[in-house]
């Protein structure tokens, strides 16, 4: 995980695979896929501020994405 301080945005890379879309979850997260729909990464806005477990929101968020990717 990476964190930038000066956009306040953190960035979580599960895969070094060239990112082929991006999917926004809300106006706050993003969601890096592959030309296979893999999972490459994921960005948060406001990260200072987000009040919820990484874990879940992790959780929560792929749930959403394999609606969306399919």
């Amino acid at each position: 995980m990476e964190y930038d301080p000066q956009s306040d945005a953190a960035y979580i890379r599960t895969a070094r695979k060239k990112i082929s879309r991006t999917i926004e979850i809300d106006s706050t997260t993003f969601v890096d896929l592959d030309k296979d729909n893999h999972i490459v990464g994921m960005e948060i806005l406001n990260f200072s501020r987000t009040k919820v477990d990484i874990t879940q929101l992790i959780t929560k968020q792929l749930g959403n994405l394999a609606n969306v990717a399919e």
